[in-house]
């Protein structure tokens, strides 16, 4: 009989520019990761701060098993953005903006998934570590300036906690694995029907699209996204529609922006996700406007493998 079991992983310090991997264990399976980013910073009389500014301070994450499979490769900053879609909240933040001081500190945390949240059976996917020859956690550190004007970092880590299953019988309970990637796009002109090309060999849970520039989220940049398989279309909606539905859907506010989720498993069953294995390409069509500074869009699929 499988159990739960939580404990803390070795914690990765901060290396402006840096790159820090640390193993993770194998002898169970991996339910979720629980990031902690604790900050230490000074700020100056201009300081100009927002809660998800430290986000910014890890480039990426990523979780490579057997030397070369990408299990997760995201930017730290996607983390809030997924746990709003899957729980309708965001993570626990904790940071002050006071000018002019020093010693300040700041948290900000974020669930990173193995199991598949909001599916009706949840440990369908699981990474499941015994089978592997190796897990490792990369983190690439940006710098203080990723995080914003009068911030200077005196020290950060990030600290790693987990939930795995101990004793999980693979065989009589078998998994898949739920990989997370991105891309990201440059918005350079208005444009009717942008095709970006997705990977076909794989299933597809839901793709996540987040619109922003230099300043942050916005609603203006695309106004329709549509899906197909060749001539099979899957998903063609407004932008405005699409935002105001997952807002309902997921329980977010209004004014939660740039913000888009294409599920391809609403009622929560692995049977009804996108199977794109053996097809010649599977196709992102996007409506969109240069609206901004430096408008970009930041493409996140969700892939069950």
């Amino acid at each position: 009989m499988a159990y739960s079991l939580e404990r803390q992983l070795e914690k990765v310090p901060f290396v402006p520019d840096g790159n820090r991997s640390i193993p993770m264990p194998r002898n169970n399976a991996y339910s979720m990761l629980f990031l902690t980013l604790s900050v230490t910073y000074n700020t100056s009389a201009s300081v100009n701060l927002k809660p998800w500014h430290f986000y910014n301070l890890i480039e990426r994450l990523t979780i490579t098993a057997n030397s070369n499979l990408v299990v997760k490769d995201l930017p730290f900053k996607a983390l809030p953005i997924k746990t709003l879609f899957y729980t309708g909240k965001l993570p626990y933040v904790n940071y002050s903006t006071t000018p002019s001081s020093t010693g300040l500190k700041a948290t900000v945390t974020a669930p990173l998934f193995f199991k598949l949240p909001r599916m009706i059976r949840p440990h369908d996917a699981l990474l499941f570590a015994p089978n592997l020859t190796s897990l490792d956690l990369s983190v690439n550190w940006a710098n203080e300036t990723a995080i914003g004007t009068g911030v200077t970092v005196t020290d950060a880590e990030l600290k790693i906690a987990t939930e795995e299953f101990v004793d999980w019988d693979i065989e009589k309970n078998p998994v898949s694995l739920f990989k997370e990637t991105f891309r990201i796009e440059d918005v350079t002109g208005s444009q009717t029907g942008r095709l970006i090309r997705l990977n076909p060999e794989t299933t597809y849970r839901a793709i996540n699209l987040v619109t922003f520039d230099d300043n942050g989220l916005r609603n203006d940049i695309i106004t329709r996204t549509k899906i197909s398989i060749g001539a099979v279309v899957f998903k063609d909606v407004e932008a405005e529609t699409l935002r105001h539905k997952n807002n309902n859907i997921f329980g977010l506010q209004d004014d939660v922006d740039g913000l888009y989720r294409l599920d391809f498993a609403p009622r929560g069953y692995l049977t009804d996700t996108l199977k794109a294995k053996n097809v010649p390409n599977v196709e992102l069509y996007i409506d969109q406007q240069a609206n901004g500074t430096n408008p970009k869009i930041l493409i996140l699929p969700e892939e069950v493998v």
